[in-house]
């Protein structure tokens, strides 16, 4: 680890040290009169998922899991060489996957209910999200670069989105279209701050839509991907992926959406 620009070694689980350093600054600023911002990053649920690398008390939770909703198929034409196949167990990549995850879970679970404790949990608004999903079957094993051509399927392109402030934010589900690029005019949104993020870029505010407001933007949103060959265009319900070099495909095909809040 690195702390004050020099680098460090500290013993346990990565998950935990950082879950640790979190809660102490949490500590240290929830006091002063100012705002704090942390930036949590865990490299879970990133591989390596070895055994040997995760707390045992929770890869023994996975003891026995048939991991239903990851169906062992035929390895996908387009699945690369990612250490997958066929040298790796996959059932024992899936719980080693799901171990890293529950793991940087609890680690999460802690730091809230240290902010919890603190009273200032209506104070703060947590922010939950990733920088790509993945696939743990049907045939693909990893993310987008699992294969080649690249894939721009839902489970590899979309991610998590939670946002929690009790008391200002109401759960509940949003289909709205929106994506990362959305989020830092969000943020000065709103904390009041005026200022323009760029010249002619595609983001925009969604804070109107988290305080309850329809979100009137979706059916002009469009949101186009491009991954190496592949390119994707997704606009309301729809989207169109195009791939082109060695293999050419095109898929176009209506999804139902549905992202958290």
């Amino acid at each position: 680890m690195f702390r004050d620009g020099r680098e460090e070694t500290v013993d346990g689980y990565r998950n935990d040290a950082l879950a640790d350093e979190a809660i102490e600054f949490v500590r240290k600023h929830s006091d002063e009169p100012t705002p704090f911002y942390l930036s949590l990053n865990f490299t879970a649920p990133h591989r390596p998922w070895p055994r040997d690398r995760h707390p045992p008390e929770v890869w023994d939770r996975y003891e026995g899991c048939a991991f239903e909703s990851c169906p062992d198929l035929s390895k996908h034409q387009w699945q690369i060489n990612n250490g997958v196949y066929s040298g790796e167990d996959r059932a024992e990549m899936a719980r080693g996957y799901c171990t890293s995850l529950t793991a940087a879970d609890i680690a999460i679970g802690r730091v809230l209910e240290a902010i919890d404790a603190l009273g200032q949990s209506e104070d703060t608004l947590v922010i939950f999200t990733s920088d790509n999903g993945t696939r743990l079957g049907h045939g693909i094993h990893g993310k987008g670069n699992a294969t080649y051509p690249q894939n721009m399927y839902d489970q590899a392109v979309k991610v998590p989105f939670i946002l929690s402030m009790p008391g200002t934010i109401d759960p509940r589900f949003s289909d709205a279209l929106i994506g990362h690029y959305d989020f830092c005019p969000t943020l000065l949104d709103f904390l009041g701050i005026e200022e323009n993020v760029g010249d002619n870029l595609p983001e925009r505010s969604f804070l109107p839509h988290i305080r309850g407001a329809p979100d009137g933007g979706h059916d002009e949103v469009a949101i186009f991907d491009e991954y190496g060959p592949v390119l994707k265009l997704r606009v309301g319900n729809s989207f169109c992926a195009l791939a082109t070099g060695p293999t050419n495909f095109l898929i176009c095909k209506q999804i139902q959406m549905r992202c958290g809040t």
